[in-house]
């Protein structure tokens, strides 16, 4: 097992797409502790906290979990990628019910493509619903007297967050698809 870890070190290719990999990593996690620009961190750490132990606290912090963090500091990548986890097993169960979706994963690679092409604009679309939803919350709801919006930067704060946590996560699912390909390419 030693040896498997000294061979990157050894190896040129490999210690190259490790380096790139790892940076690529140390980045998505700075990106969870950049919040979106107008939201008041303490009444939204108050309110997950305020939470805790009930059926939604614990529903959060699965979500916080998944997004690494995110949810909890309202971070730009809050969302982390289960939009595109959602809309990936959405298309599974509908290719294996929709005669459409079937014929079009019968054609080989090209059909493939096509699904994840799809999976990839579905899960835009989720990402945009789901965005929507996080930023009506934080702009109608208070915790503690504690407006979860700094007043005065409501104008505008859906559509200006509701894009930011879109391209958050467009991001992350592109970082995702470009570590898949270094991989390919080393085979």
């Amino acid at each position: 097992m030693f040896s498997a870890f000294a061979n990157i070190a050894k190896i040129p290719d490999l210690r190259k797409k490790t380096l790139i990999t790892l940076g690529l990593l140390v980045f998505a996690r700075v990106g969870v502790f950049i919040p979106l620009p107008g939201v008041n961190l303490t009444a939204v750490s108050g309110a997950i906290s305020s939470t805790s132990g009930t059926g939604l606290g614990d529903f959060l912090g699965i979500l916080d979990m998944f997004s690494g963090g995110g949810l909890k500091n309202a971070s730009i990548f809050a969302l982390g990628i289960m939009p595109y986890i959602s809309a990936s097993i959405i298309f599974q169960l509908l290719s294996a019910i929709v005669p459409a979706l079937q014929k079009v994963a019968k054609e080989g690679e090209s059909g493939r493509r096509k699904i994840n092409q799809w999976t990839r604009y579905s899960a835009v679309v989720l990402c945009i619903v789901q965005a929507l939803i996080i930023c009506t919350t934080l702009k109608n709801h208070k915790i503690n007297n504690l407006p979860m919006v700094i007043p005065g930067s409501e104008v505008g704060f859906l559509f200006v967050s509701s894009m930011i946590l879109t391209a958050g996560t467009s991001f992350l699912m592109w970082l995702g698809e470009q570590s898949l390909d270094w991989a390919t390419v080393s085979r």
